[in-house]
């Protein structure tokens, strides 16, 4: 798997915030990264991420819980859990209820 992590220019430093299959291309340019399939074609343009604010990470294995802005992951540490994350499926699915 690989990994896209912000960098330390921003407040998030390390905070995972996508997660993609080996077979993805990840092109990180100066105004956005684009993630491209098998064949090279565009699958996501990603505009609030690019290369000056971000870092990827390859062959990573995923943690079985893994969700955007759960953990941060760096070559040095892997991956930790972000304490006092809340899980935000689980608010939207209370707010259903209403």
């Amino acid at each position: 798997m690989q990994v896209i992590t912000w960098n330390d220019s921003t407040d998030n430093d390390g905070v995972a915030i996508y997660m993609f299959d080996d077979s993805k291309e990840i092109i990180r340019e100066s105004d956005k990264t684009t993630i491209n399939d098998g064949d090279g074609n565009p699958e996501l343009i990603i505009s609030d991420v690019n290369s000056n604010n971000s870092n990827v990470y390859q062959n990573v294995v995923e943690p079985d819980d893994y969700f955007g802005w759960k953990y941060t992951y760096n070559e040095a540490d892997g991956w930790e859990a972000i304490l006092g994350w809340i899980d935000p499926r689980i608010e939207l699915e209370e707010n259903n209820g209403e």
